[in-house]
């Protein structure tokens, strides 16, 4: 249910917040699997998994994944919004400011694009006298939405590559590569974790019972408002592989290369990386050339 109570001009990018808050109704997820030989791939991307340091594979990325990915979500409404918000009321954020830099663990757990796209939508309401709410009462129910592996590329390497890279789709996953290599294998997948890393991000679809309230700050007069018993959100959420072995050779034999592949970075956790769609799924490896 919407409610329009006053009309007034509110900013693009406040507007842009609001709409990312109200949910994505009912898209799919970008990485959901759609017929049958996609639910076949899917279940070997979670064997995979169970192999890269996520114990159960499937049982985990149906239970205790989306445990995690419920709590995820309410910390965005609940923390990470209300913290952004404070922050441009007290005017300690600034479009050029270095984002996770002293930040604490609200920070931690949300990637930087995310947090400037709040930062962003807030600051432009701040700035016309006008807030947002984002009221999480209840989430109901969570569902697995798909995985995306990215081969050869972390979002924090330990050093910058000495090479060009450029990233090559392997049907739904990815592959960051030297532009010389010219081809794509398993065995060229797991070189490039070997001696990069890699990322595996996953989406989980929430269902929320939740309010979306744009209000005028001076008197309290409500301009927009949504409930929704069932909003429908996207979370995606990133983790970090990093291999045990750094610097590991291409002239490694396979079983060597399978020893020494990339595991979940139990330190760094999952990170939320987008919600919505907004961020089009902040892809580590959005900004490479892809391959010819």
């Amino acid at each position: 249910m919407r409610a329009a109570v006053s009309k007034i001009k509110v900013p693009a990018a406040g507007a842009r917040l609001a709409k990312l808050l109200r949910g994505v109704g009912q898209e799919p997820s970008p990485l959901a699997a759609t017929n049958p030989i996609g639910g076949w791939r899917q279940s070997l991307d979670l064997r995979l998994a169970k192999e890269l340091g996520f114990p159960g594979g499937y049982d985990y990325f149906h239970g205790d994944f989306l445990a995690g990915a419920m709590g995820a979500l309410q910390h965005l409404a609940g923390d990470a919004l209300p913290m952004e918000r404070r922050r441009c009321q007290e005017n300690t954020v600034s479009s050029s400011s270095t984002l996770g830099s002293g930040a604490g663990d609200f920070d931690s757990v949300v990637d930087a694009a995310l947090r400037r796209t709040f930062q962003e939508g807030l600051r432009s309401l701040e700035d016309e006298g006008l807030e947002l709410r984002w009221e999480l009462e209840e989430i109901s129910m969570a569902s697995f939405g798909g995985a995306l592996f990215v081969f050869g590329a972390r979002r924090h390497p330990p050093s910058p590559p000495q090479e060009l890279l450029v990233r090559t789709s392997l049907g739904p996953h990815l592959l960051v590569a030297p532009a010389a290599e010219g081809f794509s294998s398993p065995l060229v997948c797991l070189q490039a974790s070997a001696l990069r890393g890699a990322t595996l991000c996953v989406d989980a679809v929430l269902i929320a019972k939740q309010t979306v309230v744009l209000k005028r700050k001076a008197d309290g007069e409500v301009i927009a408002a949504t409930f929704d018993e069932a909003a429908r959100h996207c979370l995606r959420l990133e983790a970090d592989l990093a291999t045990p072995r750094r610097g590991a050779s291409q002239e490694l034999s396979p079983a060597d290369l399978w020893t020494g592949r990339p595991l979940f970075n139990e330190e760094r956790g999952w990170l939320v990386s987008d919600l919505n769609s907004g961020l089009s799924g902040n892809c580590v490896a959005k900004a490479l050339q892809k391959s010819e």
